[in-house]
């Protein structure tokens, strides 16, 4: 596929939640909220004719250093080579600003880990290292956790995920949809990852208030990765 490549080292944050956040992955609005990202951003874009297909995102982190912290390319043109012109493109850009080494950090449970690491194996880069695992148990010794009882406020109680009926879950979808919330956030995104059992809702007055989601990430393994109060 022919596809052109473009490229700026002066794109600004407001500039990319107006034009293409739909284009960053992980949501550059989450990438904000756990990180400093400093502008101005260096990115690097496939066209195919006049439509955007691809964007990748790095930011200077000090000294001589930079962060890849966004890399997306629309699914219909995957698998094409868009993803690692797209790479290497920005090495090359950075290198001509004496960036002398570009890091990412990405999730070993997302499921483009596969593509990732093949991208970045076929761009010469070193192999992912584990940075951190904020926290780890077994099931047994979870249970096994002698948990505080604390009784619920007055009109307050909490509900599996698994216990919504099919129309409580058609309304809080409904109603979610409809709230300023991040689609990250929305509690029946992804459900096919979801383990409705362990998941919770917070209810005031019998109206679903937050939730606790648990995602299944493995045969034995769960996280706990959306808590989310109204």
């Amino acid at each position: 596929m022919s596809c052109t490549f473009q490229a700026s080292t002066n794109i600004s944050y407001n500039y990319v939640l107006k034009k293409v956040e739909h284009f960053t992955f992980p949501p550059i609005k989450k990438k904000a909220s756990v990180i400093n990202l400093h502008e101005p951003f260096t990115g690097v874009w496939a066209l195919d004719g006049e439509r955007m297909v691809g964007l990748a995102l790095s930011h200077k982190i000090g000294g001589n250093q930079a962060e890849l912290f966004s890399f997306y390319v629309l699914p219909e043109y995957r698998n094409k080579g868009i993803g690692k012109r797209l790479l290497y493109n920005m090495q090359v850009l950075l290198k001509d600003k004496n960036i002398k080494k570009l890091n990412t950090l990405f999730r070993d449970d997302w499921q483009s880990i596969k593509w990732i690491s093949r991208l970045l194996e076929a761009n010469k880069w070193h192999p992912p290292e584990l940075l951190r695992v904020i926290s780890e148990i077994s099931i047994k010794k979870y249970y096994d956790v002698s948990w505080p009882r604390i009784s619920m406020p007055n009109h307050y109680s909490i509900m599996s995920l698994g216990q919504l009926s099919e129309v409580q879950s058609n309304q809080l979808k409904e109603f979610t949809n409809k709230q300023d919330i991040p689609n990250e956030f929305k509690p029946l995104n992804n459900t096919e990852s979801i383990c409705k059992p362990a998941s919770m809702v917070f209810c005031y007055k019998e109206r679903v208030v937050g939730w606790n989601i648990v995602s299944k990430i493995g045969a034995e393994k769960l996280e706990y990765n959306n808590l989310y109060i109204l």
